[in-house]
């Protein structure tokens, strides 16, 4: 997600075929890839300011919480057939998979 201002509030998918805003009118999220590769690189501008690094502190954390409640393995396991079922060849989805070593 990504805000400009009090211009417009904008989303993009994690493989950037999706992107939308905020349609204060319709007072609903709208599909509008008019502006896809401009909030693509307002997104990762926005990461580097931030000195964010994606999603691998969050892959961290949930490591060491899988070390301490078993179950939790056991849940995303089960999260992870199930959108892999949906969409099988989910590319964003088999690499926190695999960088979870699920």
């Amino acid at each position: 997600m990504l805000r400009v201002g009090r211009i417009g509030l904008y989303f993009q998918s994690d493989d950037s075929s999706i992107t939308g805003m905020w349609d204060v009118d319709q007072n609903a999220w709208v599909v509008d890839d008019e502006y896809r590769s401009e909030i693509r690189k307002g997104l990762r501008m926005a990461l580097l300011e931030t000195n964010s690094k994606g999603v691998r502190d969050h892959i961290d954390y949930v490591k060491r919480a899988m070390l301490v409640l078993p179950e939790l393995e056991k849940e995303l396991k089960e999260s992870f057939e199930d959108g892999l079922s949906r969409k099988p060849n989910w590319k964003t989805l088999l690499k926190i998979k695999n960088w979870l070593d699920l």
